[in-house]
């Protein structure tokens, strides 16, 4: 068994800020080197991570050894395995011979299928990882990943001309305060990382994306357009910069899942507010209550 395909999480080691990197293909020895870059999302300091990994089996507790740039390993994330049967593999007769398989197991969590050869069951659980820092390993960069770091940077130039384009600046509420059409309290920005855009909302991303979103870790506010983790933020509802309220937080939790003032339990909702009642005058077909779904 070994590493497909990687998918950690690394913090930044200028802001200390957390950076998901996923789809790091490993790199072999008698492959191309595979060297992964993305800059963050906060402080857009580029990082780079290279994954070499190691053959696994029953027992064993080394997945691999990471090279990192600009980084350090915090977390692995759910990651694509390539399996081989155990009992394919030592059996002698020439009709078994091991397939492998692909499969994607994430921490404290078992994964089980069948052999594609003998259909016999396999199972496959990793434990809570551990990141043991070794000697300096191989160097990062060089020639093979000089394209993706240049795309990295221009990345970060096309952000900033981004925000320019969006009329955000610096210290200034964002248009409109961060609101939408969809969602009129919620005051502030959230940068998806599947495009690394900025939208007031998923739906507003989707309506201008040609792709669907991914959730977002890192936000603006919408009153002084600061950028900041999302888990920050939720922490204590107010923003890091001003200190204004962006997420309106009942008995702990967050009422208004997009921010704002508002909150999505009716019983705690203001008779004032149009959404109380709303559908509750909606007829529903006797077809649809009566009849059992088969």
């Amino acid at each position: 068994m070994h590493c497909h395909s990687l998918c950690i999480g690394v913090r930044c080691m200028r802001c200390k800020s957390s950076v998901e990197i996923k789809g790091i293909t490993p790199t072999l020895r008698t492959d191309q080197d595979h060297q992964m870059w993305k800059t963050c999302d906060t402080c857009s300091t580029v990082v780079g991570v290279r994954f070499r990994p190691d053959w696994m089996f029953n027992g064993s507790s080394t997945l691999g050894y990471l090279d990192c740039s600009g980084c350090v390993p915090v977390d692995l994330l759910p990651s694509k395995l390539t399996l081989s049967c155990e009992s394919c593999a030592m059996a002698d007769a020439d009709d078994a011979q091991p397939k492998d398989t692909l499969v994607q197991v994430g921490v404290a969590s078992t994964s089980s299928l069948n052999c594609r050869s003998c259909y016999a069951r396999m199972s496959v659980q990793l434990h809570e990882p551990q990141f043991v820092k070794l000697q300096a390993g191989l160097k990062m960069g060089g020639d093979s990943s000089a394209a993706q770091i240049s795309k990295a940077v221009k990345r970060k130039v096309t952000r900033r001309e981004e925000m320019a384009l969006l009329g955000v600046v610096p210290g200034q509420p964002l248009p409109k305060t961060g609101t939408c059409k969809h969602f009129g309290r919620s005051h502030r920005w959230m940068r998806f990382p599947c495009c690394g855009k900025t939208h007031p909302c998923v739906t507003c991303h989707d309506d201008n994306e040609d792709h669907d979103h991914e959730y977002a870790q890192s936000m603006l506010c919408g009153f002084c357009a600061k950028e900041q983790r999302i888990s920050k933020a939720e922490q204590t509802g107010l923003c890091i910069s001003c200190g204004a309220q962006v997420i309106k937080k009942v008995d702990g939790n967050n009422a208004f899942w997009q921010g704002g003032k508002g909150v999505r339990d009716r019983t705690r909702m203001s008779r004032k507010d149009s959404k109380k009642f709303q559908g509750l005058g909606k007829t529903v077909a006797l077809k649809n209550v009566t009849t059992p779904k088969k």
